[in-house]
C-alpha cells in the first residue's frame, strides 16, 4: 500500500506545485509507514503535484522521500481553498504555463510578494527589505474587484513561443509543453495570449494537414516542422510569425504566406501581418562520428514573405524588433517596470550610466530621451546592437551609444580607461548576472546599482555577493508581469554602504 498523507497548501512553487508539511495522515489509509514518516519527519516539506493550489487542504500519495524534503502526487481536493477559482482554462492542469491560473488574482499578488521576501532573507540575508508595493496588471485586478471572474482573456503577452508536434495518428499539434515534460499540450485557445497566435496555430495545423507536411522528430531526426514563434507589437498591432524548421525551406511557400496572412486578416482587420521569417536549423556532427560525437545545431533566418521587423512604440519611442529581439512580453506592465527603473536611477545632466545586457536598447534609450545623462549599452548579441543603435538614430537620441561585447569586459575597460560610471543598470536573463559583471560592478563603484530581474533567486544571489562586495539593498519593487504564472519582474536599487 502506498503511502497516503493529508496536508494543507500553505505555498507554491513557480511550476505551480503546491508546498505543504507533514501533519497527519488520510483517513483513507493506515499505513504505518505513512505514521512513520509522520512521527520521525514531522514538518518536513512536501511539494505535491497535480493541481494543489495555494490554501487547499489535499490528500496526496508519497512518491519519493528524500533527506529533507518528500515528492506526492494529489490524489484529491478535500477543502477547497478560498482562493481557488475553477474552469479557468481547460489546460490548467496540463500546459503548465499558468502554474497560478487556479488562485484569486489578490492571492496571486500576495504569495508573489511572499515568496520575493522570502528569497531576500533566506538567500541575499537581508533581514528586512524595503519591498515597495506590487505593480499589479490593473486591467485584471479591476476585473476581480468587479467580480467579472471566469474565463476572462487577458492576452497581455506580446510573444509566444509554440512547439510542433503529431499525435499518435500523425495529425499535426501546435501547442505548449507539459510542466517538466517533452509533451506538447495541442493548444486551441490560450487566455494569456493574443488573439494572433491563435490563429496563426491553426493556419498552421491546416497548412501541415493539407499539403502533408511533418513536424520535426528529434528522435528519428526526420520531419521539418520545429515550432511556431509569433511576435504582436502592441502599439501598431504589426505582427510576425517565424517559423523553425530543420532542413532548407518549406514546400508550397506561397500558399503558406497566404494562409498566414489570411487567417490573420480574418481578426476584424485590428492585426496586420507585416512578417513571416523562417529560422533554419541544420545539425552538423563535431569530431569523429564513430565516437558517437554530439551534434550542434546551426541555425540562419531569412524572410520568406514581408519586412524582417516589426516596429511598435513604447513610452513615446519607436523600436524595431527582429525575430531574434528581447522585448518585454507585457507592454502594458513594462511602462510601469521602466517609470520605476528611471525613479530608481534618477539620472543627472553629464552622469555617465552603463546599461548592461542592454538589448534593442529599450531601457537605456528611454532614459536618455528623458535625461541629459550619457548612456553606454553593453550587449553581447551583434544584431541586438545593431538593432540598438539604430534605434537611437530612428529616435533622433544623440546621448546614448551601444557596443558589442561582455558586460564585465566592456565595464572593466570603460572604468579603468575613463572614468567610474555615475551608475549601472542591469536586466541579465534568468540565470541571472555572471560572476565577473558583478566583480567589475564592485571594482567600478557606481554610486547606484538599478537591478531588473525576472528570475528571483538569481536576484537573491546576486544581491547576496553585491552586499558581500559593499553595497547594501535599499528598495525593491516587485511588478507582476505575468499574470496567472508563477513568474515576477523587479527592480531593485543598491547603493554603497
Amino acid at each position: 500500500m502506498k503511502d497516503i498523507i493529508t496536508i494543507e497548501i500553505v505555498d507554491m512553487t513557480e511550476e505551480g506545485a503546491g508546498i505543504g508539511h507533514i501533519s497527519r495522515p488520510s483517513n483513507e489509509t493506515s499505513s504505518t509507514e505513512a505514521l512513520e514518516i509522520k512521527s520521525k519527519e514531522r514538518g518536513m516539506t512536501v511539494f505535491v503535484s497535480g493541481g494543489a493550489a495555494f490554501g487547499d487542504v489535499v490528500s496526496c500519495e508519497i512518491t519519493k522521500v528524500k533527506k529533507n524534503y518528500a515528492l506526492a502526487n494529489l490524489v484529491k481536493v478535500i477543502e477547497h481553498s478560498k482562493y481557488r477559482r475553477e474552469d479557468v482554462c481547460q489546460y490548467i492542469n496540463d500546459c503548465g504555463g499558468c502554474a497560478f491560473g487556479m488562485l484569486d488574482y489578490n492571492a496571486q499578488l500576495e504569495l508573489k510578494v511572499t515568496q520575493l521576501k522570502s528569497k531576500l532573507v533566506r538567500i541575499a540575508g537581508v533581514e528586512n527589505p524595503v519591498i515597495n508595493p506590487i505593480l499589479p496588471y490593473e486591467s485584471y485586478l479591476s476585473e476581480f474587484e468587479n467580480d467579472i471572474k471566469d474565463k476572462l482573456t487577458l492576452g497581455y503577452r506580446n510573444k509566444a513561443v509554440m512547439a510542433v508536434g503529431e499525435d499518435d495518428l500523425g495529425n499535426p499539434i501546435v501547442g505548449f509543453r507539459a510542466s517538466k515534460s517533452h509533451k506538447i499540450i495541442d493548444c486551441i485557445c490560450c487566455r494569456i495570449q493574443q488573439p494572433t497566435v491563435m490563429a496563426l496555430a491553426d493556419a498552421l495545423r491546416t497548412f501541415m494537414r493539407e499539403y502533408g507536411v511533418r513536424a520535426y522528430n528529434p528522435k528519428t531526426k526526420e520531419g521539418l516542422i520545429k515550432s511556431l514563434m509569433v511576435r504582436t507589437a502592441y502599439d501598431t498591432k504589426e505582427v510576425m510569425a517565424a517559423i523553425t524548421i530543420s532542413g532548407k525551406g518549406i514546400p508550397n511557400a506561397e500558399e503558406f504566406s497566404y494562409m498566414l496572412d489570411d487567417s490573420i486578416r480574418a481578426l476584424d482587420g485590428e492585426y496586420s501581418l507585416e512578417s513571416i521569417v523562417i529560422i533554419s536549423e541544420r545539425r552538423r556532427v563535431e569530431g569523429n562520428k564513430a565516437k558517437n560525437s554530439g551534434e550542434m545545431a546551426s541555425a540562419k533566418s531569412y524572410v520568406l514573405a514581408g519586412k524582417q521587423r516589426i516596429k511598435d512604440r513604447l513610452m513615446g519611442l519607436r523600436f524595431d524588433i527582429s525575430a531574434e529581439s528581447f522585448y518585454q512580453v507585457n507592454s502594458e506592465q513594462t511602462v510601469r517596470l521602466y517609470e520605476e527603473v528611471l525613479r530608481m536611477l534618477d539620472a543627472k545632466e553629464g552622469e555617465k550610466i552603463i546599461d548592461a545586457y542592454c538589448g534593442i536598447g529599450t531601457i537605456g534609450l528611454i532614459a536618455a530621451a528623458r535625461t541629459k545623462a550619457d548612456f553606454m549599452g553593453i550587449e553581447s548579441v551583434p544584431q541586438a546592437v545593431i538593432d540598438a543603435n539604430k534605434n537611437a538614430i530612428r529616435n533622433l537620441i544623440v546621448n546614448a551609444l551601444f557596443v558589442e561585447g561582455r558586460a564585465e569586459d566592456v565595464l572593466t575597460e570603460f572604468a579603468d580607461r575613463f572614468a567610474h560610471p555615475d551608475a549601472v543598470i542591469v536586466d541579465p536573463p534568468r540565470a541571472g548576472c555572471a560572476s565577473g559583471l558583478i566583480d567589475a560592478i564592485i571594482k567600478a563603484k557606481p554610486s547606484r546599482v538599478i537591478y531588473v530581474s525576472c528570475d528571483q533567486g538569481t536576484l537573491a544571489r546576486d544581491i547576496k555577493l553585491l552586499i558581500e562586495g559593499g553595497y547594501e539593498l535599499k528598495e525593491t519593487t516587485p511588478c507582476d508581469m505575468f499574470p496567472d504564472t508563477g513568474g515576477l519582474e523587479s527592480v531593485s536599487l543598491l547603493a554603497p554602504k
